[in-house]
C-alpha cells in the first residue's frame, strides 16, 4: 500500500536521508521513530508532497507520487494529515473544521461525511462547539476526525499525542489506534516517543545517522536490535563488557575449532552462552572483547544471591521500583524489582543477571 524505495532527501549539499526502504500493506500502522534532528518530518512532508525527492520513489496504491521525475499534486495524493499542533480553524466550529477537507462534495455529502467521522471519534455532543472550548484531547480527536472524513488512502501523523500529558496521551493513543484499525486505514506516524510507538505502530523504523537502520516489529527493535544505536535507544539498559571463551567439560580452552566447543561470554555477573547466531555469521571468535546489554529486568534481586551490589539511585514506579547499582566500579547497572523491595541509597542487596535475550556487540 505505502512502498518507499531506496529514498534520499536534502537540504542543497545536507543529507537527511539516504537509501531509506520501508513498506506497509493495507490496514496497517507504521512510525517513524528516532531522536530530534533525524528526518523523521521531513520524511513525511516529501510523502505528503511538501518536500521534493533526490532519489528513490514513494508509492501510494501502487501509483507513484514522488521520485526524481515526478511530483503528484498534494491534492492529488489522497493523504490525510494530523499536525503536530492540530491545526484547527478557531472560528470554525468542530463540525465545519471536520468538513472543511471535503468542500468539493455537495453540502449535504459533506456534511454526512463530517457527522459520520465525528461519530467515529466520539464528539457528537461537541460538534457546534469551538476549538476553545474543547479540552486537548477532544481536539485531537477533531484533527483525525478532519483527517480521516474525506476517506484518504494514506493517514499521517506528525507526533500526534506530543502536547498531552502522559496519562492522556496513552489513553488517546490507544482510542486512536482502534478507530485506525475499524477503519482499516493505512497509517504512518513519526515520533520521539517509544511508548507511543509501541502502543500505536504495527512496524516501527528507527531513523538514525540520516538511514532507517530496522524496520520491524516492536518486539524486533526490543529483543533483536540491529545495531549498538537501537539497543541503547530503545527502552533502558547498560551495556557491561565481555570476553569471549571457549569452555570444554567446564575447563577453559583456546584449543582450535571453536565449533567443537561452547562458547561463552564471561562477565563480572557470570557466564552465558553465546548464541549460534553469533557463531554463524563470524561476529565473535574466542578472545574476543565485546559488549553485551542488560536491560533493567534482567537484573533480578536475590536476597540469597553471594553477589551484593549497592543502591546508588533509586527511582519509584509504583508496583516497581528501578534501581541504579554499583558492583565492582560500575555505577550504571539498572535492576527492576517489585517496589516491596524497598532499598534506600547506599544499602547493598543480592542480585543475579537472567538473560533470555543476549544482545552483543563489538568493541
Amino acid at each position: 500500500m505505502l512502498d518507499i524505495t531506496n529514498l534520499s532527501l536534502s537540504y542543497g549539499k545536507q543529507n537527511v536521508l539516504q537509501n531509506l526502504t520501508i513498506s506497509l500493506s493495507q490496514g496497517e500502522i507504521g512510525c517513524i521513530l528516532g531522536p530530534s534532528g533525524c528526518g523523521k518530518t521531513t520524511l513525511l512532508r516529501a510523502i505528503a508532497g511538501f518536500k521534493s525527492v533526490q532519489e528513490g520513489s514513494i508509492s501510494v496504491n501502487g501509483t507513484i507520487v514522488s521520485d526524481a521525475q515526478t511530483e503528484m499534486p498534494v491534492a492529488k495524493r489522497r493523504i490525510g494529515v494530523v499536525f503536530q499542533d492540530f491545526a484547527l480553524f478557531p472560528h470554525m466550529t468542530v463540525l465545519k473544521n471536520v468538513a472543511y477537507g471535503l468542500s468539493k462534495l455537495a453540502k449535504s455529502d459533506s456534511l454526512k461525511l463530517a457527522e459520520q467521522a465525528i461519530e467515529l471519534v466520539g464528539l457528537n455532543d461537541s460538534k457546534s462547539k469551538y476549538p476553545h472550548e474543547l479540552s486537548g484531547g477532544q481536539q485531537q480527536r477533531v484533527a483525525i476526525a478532519r483527517a480521516i472524513a474525506p476517506k484518504p488512502d494514506l493517514l499521517l501523523l506528525d507526533e500526534p499525542f506530543s502536547s498531552l500529558d502522559p496519562e492522556l496521551r496513552e489513553r488517546l493513543s490507544s482510542e486512536i489506534r482502534s478507530i485506525i484499525k475499524q477503519q482499516n486505514i493505512t497509517a504512518l506516524l513519526i515520533t520521539h516517543d517509544q511508548t507511543e510507538a509501541f502502543a500505536m505502530a504495527d512496524k516501527i523504523g528507527v531513523l538514525h545517522d540520516h538511514q532507517c537502520q530496522q524496520w520491524g516489529t516492536a518486539y524486533d527493535l526490543y529483543h533483536e536490535p540491529a545495531t549498538e544505536f537501537i539497543a541503547d535507544f530503545v527502552g533502558e539498559g547498560v551495556f557491561i563488557p565481555v570476553t569471549v571463551v571457549a569452555y570444554e567439560n567446564d575447563e577453559e580452552s583456546t584449543i582450535e575449532p571453536i565449533e567443537e566447543k561452547r562458547i561463552w561470554l564471561e562477565t563480572q555477573l557470570g557466564r552465558f552462552l553465546l548464541p549460534e547466531e553469533y557463531l554463524t555469521s563470524g561476529t565473535f571468535k574466542v578472545g574476543d572483547k565485546a559488549k553485551m546489554l542488560v536491560r533493567p529486568d534482567d537484573l533480578r534481586h536475590q536476597d540469597e544471591s553471594v553477589m551484593k551490589a549497592r543502591v546508588v539511585g533509586r527511582s519509584f514506579r509504583g508496583a516497581h521500583i528501578l534501581y541504579r547499582l554499583s558492583l565492582n566500579e560500575n555505577d550504571g547497572l539498572l535492576c527492576l524489582a517489585p517496589s516491596h523491595h524497598d532499598h534506600q541509597i547506599g544499602e547493598s542487596f543480592g542480585i543475579h543477571l537472567e538473560v533470555e535475550h543476549v544482545i552483543c556487540f563489538p568493541i
